[in-house]
């Protein structure tokens, strides 16, 4: 194994534990948002990572110490660790530190097992101590508990024409911003929205919407249903979104599914 690959493995091992105590600090990071919780906040995650890491290395390395001496073990030394940690393998203490590699490989690998756990369990429960302001998450309104559907209604602009769309959510992708991208209808309608004139990239809204809607068969409120097994809405431009929590005795009001 080249020095290269051995200081990169032996940092890999020293940032473990600083990592696992951010990962398990999950409150400090938006629940809403997928992937990983570094990628939403990466600089204030390993800020905190090398801060957590420096302290609990300490507080460990302390144990390890005095668990050593009480027990009449090779103590552990910082010297050879950071010999190999440099890539300086001709030096003593890197001479040591792969020496301590050979003859010692479970006792270091307990060490860094350990300190990764505590630092797990301190991260998860620090988020006793963090206190968030509460805010409405895409994936709490989406999928409360104790609702059969929900039925979702939105105002979309398709070449000029305004319209609302509406049907119960199958499906969502929310991005790492915590915005709601798009949703999966399994049934959709639409309407067309000719309540007030909005401009469009082309001018004022045409009325070719209320064309379509008397010219296709409509079903209760002016409704037009979508043909189709599933109806993807991309939601990025979307201003307005209305959601209708229905229950195993309540039924969609004025559209006929």
């Amino acid at each position: 194994m080249g020095s290269f690959s051995l200081s990169v493995l032996v940092g890999l091992c020293i940032f473990l534990p600083g990592a696992a105590f951010v990962l398990g600090l999950t409150r400090l990071y938006n629940p809403s948002a997928p992937g990983s919780p570094i990628d939403q906040h990466f600089s204030a995650g390993l800020a905190l990572a090398v801060a957590a890491n420096v302290l609990l290395h300490g507080i460990c390395f302390s144990l390890a110490t005095g668990y050593t001496r009480a027990h009449g073990l090779p103590e552990p030394d910082v010297g050879p660790v950071l010999a190999l940690l440099s890539g300086d393998l001709k030096s003593a203490w890197g001479k040591a530190g792969v020496q301590s590699l050979t003859e010692f490989p479970l006792s270091i690998s307990a060490y860094f097992l350990t300190a990764t756990t505590i630092a797990w369990a301190a991260g998860i429960l620090a988020n006793r101590l963090i206190t968030l302001q509460p805010r409405a998450s895409w994936a709490e309104l989406l999928k409360p508990q104790e609702v059969s559907f929900v039925w979702l209604t939105t105002e979309v602009q398709l070449d000029g024409v305004c319209y609302l769309f509406a049907g119960p959510v199958q499906e969502f992708s929310i991005g790492k911003d915590g915005n709601l991208e798009r949703v999966v209808l399994p049934y959709a309608v639409k309407k067309p929205f000719p309540l007030r004139k909005r401009k469009s990239a082309s001018g004022t809204c045409p009325d070719s919407g209320l064309q379509e809607a008397q010219s296709s068969k409509e079903l209760d409120g002016g409704w037009i249903e979508i043909p189709g097994e599933t109806l993807v809405l991309q939601l990025k431009d979307s201003k307005t979104v209305n959601l209708d929590y229905f229950y195993e005795e309540d039924s969609p009001v004025g559209v006929e599914p």
